[in-house]
């Protein structure tokens, strides 16, 4: 969302909460209940934008004429970098087309192995035209990995 829409949004929610707290302070009637809840909504959504838009201001600081949050987490460092080379595969399953994202290195060891239960060997050369070409886009200096290096199956849940 774009700044000026933004600003329009805190707008229109501040003159619907303007108008709910004036007309509930100084002009008394009956009120169905419906109505009370829908403005409610309107009152709690237009607090919570406004409540964040002041935050916002208040600790953002221009860094670079960049507006940053400091002290909201541990700044990140990167010492490692790799990746994973994925197929976007596509089957049908009971009249319906299902995609699944398979790790190319882990989906080559499979299918040579007999043990990958969708891809065939016929299959085999897209698979490696698609290491290949990731590979080729990236360049030197990354290290391609297997999925199960980042995430050992089986992977166990905490319990």
């Amino acid at each position: 969302m774009t700044k000026k829409a933004y600003d329009y949004l805190l707008t229109i929610s501040g003159v619907i909460c303007c108008y709910a707290m004036i007309k509930s302070f100084f002009f008394i009637q009956t009120r169905p209940v419906r109505t009370d809840v829908i403005q409610g909504i309107f009152v709690g959504f237009g607090l919570a934008l406004a409540t964040a838009k002041i935050t916002a201001k208040l600790k953002s600081t221009k860094v670079n004429g960049w507006s940053t949050l400091f002290r909201l987490s541990v700044p990140a460092t990167l010492t490692d970098v790799s990746y994973v080379p994925t197929y976007s595969h596509s089957y049908q399953s009971n009249g319906k087309l299902l995609y699944r994202v398979v790790p190319v290195p882990d989906a080559i060891q499979k299918i040579k192995d007999g043990t990958e239960p969708f891809l065939t060997a016929q299959d085999l050369p897209t698979l490696e035209q698609v290491f290949d070409q990731t590979s080729k886009m990236l360049g030197t200096g990354f290290r391609c990995t297997s999925l199960s290096d980042h995430f050992p199956l089986p992977i166990k849940r905490a319990l």
